[in-house]
């Protein structure tokens, strides 16, 4: 029988959308895992990826993948979860790990009946957003898996209604984003910008290829390219202005690359463009989006990175994720625009708002935000 003592030399799993290279993701492996290292001694992370993509953590944490590697196979990221369950004490789905219509639950209550087994601290989902969900199958399952789990924390609003409509053995809690908690790790002010660049105005601009979900949009988030490559081309006629190109997601396949080399090519000889690549480590492109003097942000992480660091920003909504955050941080309604209806002169309006020094800005302060954020590890802090 695991014991909840010597945490330091335990090990946590965390499962989700990990070893996809994507940034927003990184960021919260760093953000629970600096939590466990700070509050529970515990430094040793095992996340379920290729050796190559396992995302660069703050020091002293530590991230392996799980043993025995598979190579091939069909079910091979099956086989990674559960080696990841088997072999750690704790275990969070947390990250990509929005409970919807399109996840797997009986893999999900596999990994749960695994982790009892063998005598798991806990097994918990932490910061998810839930939905959409299309049909009375789906939800029934996903209540039967947070039926079978220690604790449910939520990202957002709207989340937080849905999971109160199942009869849970806990209460759900409403939070925010873990990400959130990180700005300190890093070293990143949360002061909001007061002037903008005089000299050349950076431009920060993620993008995304997302498909939406049935009912939220048609074409794909990436049809904005048009848009935006011909807004930054027409506001580059009033201000001098460097475009800087964010790849928030570096996977091959999925990943943001294509999109912006077309947007790099759209925009060649017209204004300055910089790219900012993939990085391993999230810390990298959040302090680079902390340098930017306003953000047009597609990847939902562009926009949590944004709000964090008091960099103005556009939000294009291509995802409910999006529309909850929003929500949450009071984001003016002018700024935010639909991706796949998106207009060069509404972006370019949009801009022209922001330079202004009293720009409209989120009515939720920062700190209250890093408060609901931090209440993502109530629950594990008390079984632990």
């Amino acid at each position: 029988m695991k014991t909840a003592q010597n945490l330091n030399n335990a090990k946590a799993a965390l499962l989700g959308f990990h070893g996809f290279r994507s940034t927003g993701d990184d960021a919260l492996a760093s953000a629970i895992g600096w939590w466990l290292f700070e509050n529970c001694g515990l430094n040793k992370y095992v996340i379920p990826a290729e050796p190559h993509d396992l995302p660069v953590l703050p020091k002293p944490l530590k991230v392996s993948t799980p043993l025995p590697w598979l190579k091939r196979g069909r079910f091979r990221r099956d086989w990674r979860w559960h080696f990841a369950v088997k072999s750690s004490e704790i275990v969070l789905l947390a990250g990509g790990a929005n409970l919807h219509e399109r996840i797997d639950y009986e893999h999900f209550m596999k990994l749960v009946k695994l982790a009892r087994k063998t005598d798991s601290l806990a097994f918990g989902a932490l910061g998810v957003s839930m939905g959409p969900f299309e049909t009375q199958q789906k939800i029934d399952q996903c209540g039967k898996f947070l039926n079978a789990i220690d604790f449910l924390t939520v990202r957002d609003h709207l989340s937080y209604e849905m999971a109160c409509q199942y009869s849970l053995p806990y209460k759900p809690v409403e939070a925010m984003d873990a990400v959130l908690t990180l700005p300190g790790v890093y070293g990143i002010s949360t002061e909001p910008k007061a002037e903008l660049k005089h000299d050349i105005l950076d431009i920060g601009v993620s993008v995304s290829p997302y498909k939406p979900l049935t009912g939220y949009g048609t074409g794909t988030a990436g049809d904005c390219v048009f848009a935006i490559a011909d807004a930054m081309i027409r506001f580059s006629r009033e201000q001098t202005i460097r475009v800087n190109l964010f790849e928030f997601s570096g996977y091959a396949s999925g990943g943001d690359r294509f999109l912006i080399e077309e947007l790099s090519s759209a925009l060649e000889g017209k204004c300055e463009v910089a790219i900012w690549p993939y990085n391993l480590n999230p810390s990298v492109i959040w302090k680079k989006v902390a340098d930017m003097d306003i953000m047009i942000c597609t990847r939902f992480h562009a926009s949590v990175f944004s709000y964090a660091s008091g960099t103005p920003f556009v939000m294009l909504d291509y995802h409910p994720k999006c529309t909850a955050f929003a929500q949450d941080i009071g984001l003016p309604e002018e700024l935010r625009l639909d991706v796949y209806n998106l207009h060069s002169q509404d972006l370019i309006d949009r801009l022209e708002l922001l330079l202004s020094t009293d720009r409209p800005r989120p009515a939720l302060p920062f700190v209250d935000a890093h408060s609901r954020a931090m209440l993502n590890f109530g629950p594990l802090e008390k079984m632990l």
